[in-house]
């Protein structure tokens, strides 16, 4: 299935739902029991938050509902789980600002008490800017994921007693 709809860790909740479309029929027995275009509907079921970009966020969605002749069916499916990757780049260039400033904070205290000064904490300021590693993760419209039923699908038009076992 292809989705519509523009989905992340950061904007997206529990229980919001977003559209899609099926890109390819979904058949049984060689059967087309929903064709490619047919309309799903998906679901948020966990997300992780990358609090402001400091940690990887996470985002994960199933797919709860197929529409077909104007009429929805109830779908239970397995979840699709994406994951923002920790930003190194981003890490290490904070890290390496964090390590500058603690320098220049140690060589300041050195010489103020070479000039007499009290010691005072080496340490650099908190200037209250973080640099942390998280990457959202994402979803943007039109991009493909796929399921697999958890629970048989018995659709009006399908043989008895089989089982639809993949949607993509």
């Amino acid at each position: 299935m292809q989705t519509d709809d523009f989905l992340s860790c950061d904007a997206s909740h529990v229980g919001d739902t977003f559209d899609a479309e099926l890109k390819q029929d979904l058949r049984l027995n060689g059967k087309v029991v929903a064709p490619r275009g047919s309309r799903v509907t998906g679901h948020v079921v966990g997300v992780r938050s990358t609090n402001q970009l400091q940690n990887p966020g996470a985002i994960v969605v199933d797919v709860i509902t197929l529409q077909l002749k104007e009429k929805s069916y109830p779908l239970v499916t397995t979840t699709v789980r994406r994951e923002g990757v920790e930003d190194s780049v981003n890490k290490a260039a904070g890290q390496n600002q964090r390590r500058q400033a603690g320098m220049q904070a140690a060589a300041q205290a050195v010489h103020d008490v070479m000039k007499g000064a009290p010691p005072q904490d080496p340490s650099p300021p908190d200037d209250g800017v973080s640099l942390g590693g998280g990457v959202e993760a994402m979803i943007p419209p039109g991009t493909e994921l796929e399921f697999k039923l958890r629970v048989p699908l018995d659709l009006p038009d399908a043989e008895p007693k089989q089982q639809l076992s993949q949607a993509r």
